[in-house]
């Protein structure tokens, strides 16, 4: 999610891949077994991490925001989601285990105040709000991240399953086809939001 005025924006990282994508959510991963002599099961993950912001009133809030957010292209976010493949996607994983498992792994970064000690009770009320605001919003780009990787999931279970070498080639050329056709998807639900955004009644009193 990008500062205001401007869209969301999200970041999904391949495996070597450092092309700047997805959209701020939570984690959702979905994992799927494949190569003899087994299927292994869907395994998810997710991760959460947290910038500390300061203030003391939901102006200065904003401002530690503007300066403290997560960078994303050049310009600073309210909270960004990050999508990889799972660390047991390699040709050696496979050969150690006998199967080629597939995972995403999503992390979400979240803005999370230093001491609410100087707000009102009103500000604090306010503040909660947004967070709570930003949280859900990149749990939905999280969502997003799930449906695409149920289908990456669904792709690559239809075709041979092959070596281990295969495997791997195939999950992530699989990958970057996912990440390339989610991609509207996020960014159309980031244009959906603006507006909310805008209209939050945190931004009204962060103008004051």
């Amino acid at each position: 999610m990008r500062l205001i005025n401007l869209p969301f924006k999200d970041i999904a990282k391949g495996a070597v891949l450092k092309h700047c994508l997805f959209v701020t959510m939570a984690g959702v991963a979905i994992a799927a077994g494949f190569v003899t002599p087994g299927v292994a099961q869907p395994k998810m993950s997710t991760s959460y991490s947290y910038y500390s912001v300061s203030g003391g009133s939901l102006a200065e809030i904003h401002r530690s925001i503007v300066s403290q957010g997560p960078m994303l292209n050049g310009t600073r976010s309210y909270g960004i989601t990050m999508a990889s493949p799972g660390k047991q996607m390699s040709v050696a994983s496979c050969k150690a285990s006998g199967r080629y498992r597939l995972a995403v792994n999503i992390s979400i970064k979240l803005p999370r105040i230093a001491s609410s000690g100087q707000l009102s009770a009103a500000e604090v009320g306010q503040w909660n709000r947004f967070s709570s605001f930003v949280r859900k919003h990149e749990e939905k780009h999280r969502a997003i991240w799930g449906s695409c990787a149920a289908d990456y999931e669904r792709k690559f279970m239809a075709g041979e399953t092959g070596n281990c070498e295969n495997a791997h080639s195939r999950a992530m050329s699989l990958w970057h086809q996912m990440v390339a056709s989610c991609m509207p998807r996020q960014i159309a639900f980031d244009a959906a939001q603006r507006n909310a955004l805008k209209s939050h009644p945190f931004m009204k009193y962060a103008s004051r």
